[in-house]
């Protein structure tokens, strides 16, 4: 890619102090709202906590090592899902953090005839879909839980 067709896609980030240099960086400035994009095409990913994911403008880490400048016009509650389109044309995929996930259901349906109870079974199916990995599951299942309620 010649060098002007680069600095038009990017934006100069200051240094932050003395001894430091400033650095070109790739700017990410739309969301894609997730379903609305292959998240195949994703060039990097970025695992985000709750709190990470209402921003308007920082300097963020992908997975694989792509560093873009979040700068969007105001601040958003990014989802898991979404995509960061990048001044390039690129994209990077958000996904949300187990940190604070916590698994819960109105199990036994107290007080409810049958014909009202859910799909428990459909709702732990989404559960493996969405955590798929062991560790993950854990984490909402039982230290979450611990963490929260101090047991």
């Amino acid at each position: 890619m010649p060098w002007g067709i680069a600095i038009r896609h990017r934006r100069w980030v200051p240094g932050t102090g003395p001894g430091t240099t400033d650095v070109l960086m790739l700017r990410a400035v739309t969301v894609k709202s997730a379903g609305s994009w292959e998240p195949g095409a994703a060039r990097d990913c970025v695992v985000l906590d709750f709190d990470a994911r209402h921003r308007r403008r920082i300097v963020m880490h992908g997975e694989a090592g792509l560093d873009f400048l979040l700068d969007l016009p105001e601040a958003v509650a990014l989802s898991d899902g979404d995509g960061l389109e990048l001044e390039d044309g690129g994209l990077v995929a958000v996904k949300a953090a187990p940190e604070r996930m916590l698994w819960a259901t109105n199990w036994p349906h107290l007080g409810q005839g049958p014909e009202r109870h859910g799909d428990e079974a459909g709702l732990l199916d989404l559960l493996l879909d969405w955590a798929p990995d062991d560790a993950t599951r854990d984490r909402i299942l039982t230290e979450n839980p611990a963490a929260l309620y101090g047991f």
